[in-house]
């Protein structure tokens, strides 16, 4: 009965009777947000019939909570994080995904003299415990030809991940690709991408509560539908986007993120692109999300292999 109740109040959603909707993204808001703050600005998400409203994160791993409670209507989140949080029997389904390829990249300031991963042998690295990157060293360091006990680990909190390279108390800490320019200042880095070195995680999409995919199914594919036409737009005008998001957020309409926003987002929208050629933008490679699922198993991240369809569907891209 729920599902026929709710099917007419989102077909009826006008601009003029939008929907409060909530996207919680991963992290305080950056220069890789920017698409979403576009679809604001244009008024597509409106014209769809969304109120929406962006809320800032604390990992992927907070954001698949929070959505698995419903405290947010959607999320933008690592796929990986999608898969632990269903083997915990947490309620979510990703829908859509923008970046077939994880993000996580091994830094070190460009002065260090490391110039491959290799050169990490007998180093420090600052990771953060729990974390999904932290989780897939192993395997980073095995497809550079290390082992775990050719490096030393350093626990830290990820806000001080680049601080700790920057002030010397490690030689390397991974992060998101964009990071880059937080190390302008410093001389720059050098970036080893996870996904080079034997890496098999999917990257960042959408996600949602099950019960809101089964019961809001419409909404759910407005939604889709307005956020691949916001990200495939930012791709050709990112300028546009980072003025959309410089208008909406205090912290990046200052001088030095300005900057630091058009650095990074180059690196970002590489990672931006179909998953499965030949079909629509966001669709989900199921064979990728099997071979994540198989390397997080490996490594002890998740426990046991689940049918992919539990993980993800593609029912709501067009």
């Amino acid at each position: 009965m729920a599902a026929a109740a709710e099917t007419p109040k989102a077909a009826a959603a006008t601009p003029d009777n939008a929907e409060a909707v909530t996207l919680r993204v991963d992290w305080l808001h950056s220069n890789y947000h920017s698409p979403f703050f576009l679809g604001v600005a244009k008024g597509w998400y409106r014209e769809a019939g969304i109120d929406l409203t962006i809320n800032e994160g604390r990992g992927s791993g907070s954001v698949v909570q929070l959505v698995g409670n419903n405290s947010d209507t959607f999320g933008f989140a690592g796929a990986d994080a999608v898969v632990r949080g269903v083997q915990l029997n947490i309620p979510v389904v990703s829908v859509a995904n923008m970046m077939p390829k994880n993000a996580d990249t091994m830094f070190v300031l460009a002065k260090s003299g490391i110039t491959r991963p290799q050169d990490l042998r007998g180093k420090t690295i600052a990771t953060t415990p729990g974390s999904t990157s932290d989780a897939l060293l192993p395997a980073f360091l095995a497809g550079a030809g290390l082992a775990a006990s050719d490096v030393t680990i350093v626990p830290v909190d990820p806000a001080v991940k680049v601080q700790t390279v920057l002030q010397g108390r490690a030689d390397a800490t991974p992060l998101v690709a964009w990071f880059t320019s937080s190390f302008t200042e410093a001389g720059g880095a050098i970036g080893f991408p996870f996904a080079d070195y034997g890496v098999e995680v999917v990257g960042y999409g959408i996600v949602t509560n099950s019960e809101t995919a089964k019961n809001r199914p419409d909404l759910v594919r407005r939604f889709v539908a307005v956020t691949m036409r916001a990200w495939d737009y930012a791709l050709k005008n990112p300028e546009e986007a980072l003025l959309a998001l410089e208008k909406a957020s205090v912290e990046n309409a200052k001088p030095n993120a300005k900057a630091r926003n058009r650095i990074g987002l180059p690196d970002a929208f590489k990672l931006v692109k179909p998953a499965v050629p030949g079909k629509p933008f966001g669709t989900q490679n199921e064979a990728d999300w099997e071979k994540m699922q198989n390397q997080l198993i490996e490594y002890r991240v998740i426990k046991e292999r689940r049918p992919v369809g539990q993980y993800l569907t593609n029912r709501f891209v067009q």
